[in-house]
């Protein structure tokens, strides 16, 4: 027995978790483009799909500006201050880390990147579960395949475009075929799991929810076989979890804002804090792309270009450690003031006003 529960609704899933893939399409192909990559100021808006990455950034703080929320993950006294040292730490690290260490930064980044990816999508994965009368699979089998699909298409990545060869290459191929094979054994274990439990239980098994996996399962794909470079083969996957998060905080802030006029200001403050973060973080970087392709800076030109680099990936260090506490549900206070929202059943339309994409329904 099967069914069909989106997340929110057909409309609204199908714009925010899997149509996006068509726009990182066209990001990828704006990105090869011989002009894109002769100038360094085009190639950094298209890699940021024009300010789509940077506006993502808005809704973590947005999430900070609410007073329980921030009470939750900052804390107060010693905590509070050993949170705002962190920040402010690695604000100013990360750019003199990488100015001396580029290399070690770079590799950090792109691991910090791609668990970062993948534990979103584990996330939604999860709150497709929220119906309560349909099979919910076994958490752990879950996981182990999305992660072992994601560690098999990062070492094709490395070996593609690394050029391994000799003992290298050999333990790289060994290791992507320990996780392909893996990431098989656990998917036919998922599927073993969600089977018996739909028979034994009389329950339907979400097809909305499978689809969803199947996007997660294959989310690095283009990591591995597209693109000469790091930034042509994430463009895709960055694409695509900029829409998912982007989609995710407008709907928790169209269901805080429900039934309550009051509160209408919830989406309005969303675009305040996403669009000033994004204007903040593109004007860095076209100043630094502009000057050092102008040749601004002088002899310094490098070097300015390299510090404006670094508080890029600082800014995006401090995005992965805001989601890794704020989105951190085991505290009671997340999950009542953002999980309780994001959970909420779309079966029941007076219970949720989001039912089309970009449209807040005020109760």
């Amino acid at each position: 027995m099967y069914t069909f529960n989106w997340l929110v609704s057909r409309k609204v899933d199908l714009a925010v978790f899997f149509l996006p893939f068509f726009f990182g399409v066209l990001a990828l192909w704006l990105l090869q483009q011989p002009n894109t990559a002769a100038s360094v100021a085009v190639f950094f808006l298209v890699s940021q799909f024009f300010g789509v990455g940077p506006l993502h950034l808005g809704p973590a703080w947005k999430l900070l500006s609410e007073p329980r929320i921030y009470e939750c993950v900052v804390g107060t006294g010693r905590r509070r201050i050993f949170a705002l040292s962190l920040l402010f730490g690695i604000l100013l690290g990360v750019p003199i880390a990488y100015a001396f260490y580029p290399a070690f930064v770079l590799a950090v980044f792109i691991a910090f990147t791609i668990h970062h990816l993948t534990a979103q999508n584990m996330g939604i994965l999860r709150l497709y579960y929220n119906h309560g009368a349909e099979v919910v699979p076994e958490r752990g089998l879950e996981v182990a395949t999305v992660q072992w699909a994601a560690w098999f298409f990062s070492s094709v990545f490395v070996y593609r475009t690394a050029l391994l060869t000799g003992l290298e290459g050999l333990v790289l191929l060994l290791f992507a075929a320990v996780a392909l094979i893996n990431c098989l054994i656990s998917s036919i274990r998922y599927f073993q799991d969600m089977t018996a439990k739909a028979r034994s239980k009389d329950l339907p098994i979400n097809r909305a929810a499978i689809l969803f996996w199947c996007v997660s399962l294959l989310f690095l794909a283009p990591l591995a076989f597209w693109g000469k470079s790091y930034e042509e083969g994430i463009m895709i996957p960055l694409v695509m979890h900029w829409a998912q998060y982007l989609g995710l905080n407008w709907i928790l802030a169209c269901r805080k804002q429900k039934g309550s006029v009051e509160e209408h200001g919830h989406t309005s403050k969303l675009l305040v804090y996403g669009i000033g973060i994004a204007c903040l973080f593109m004007t860095i970087g076209c100043v630094g792309a502009l000057g050092y392709e102008y040749g601004a800076f002088g002899q310094y030109g490098k070097a300015v270009y390299d510090l404006v680099f670094g508080v890029i990936l600082a800014f995006s260090f401090v995005h992965y450690l805001q989601d890794a506490f704020v989105w951190k549900f085991s505290e009671p206070v997340l999950r009542q003031e953002i999980l309780a929202y994001l959970k909420e059943s779309p079966s029941s339309k007076s219970a949720s006003p989001v039912e089309e994409p970009g449209v807040c329904h005020v109760r």
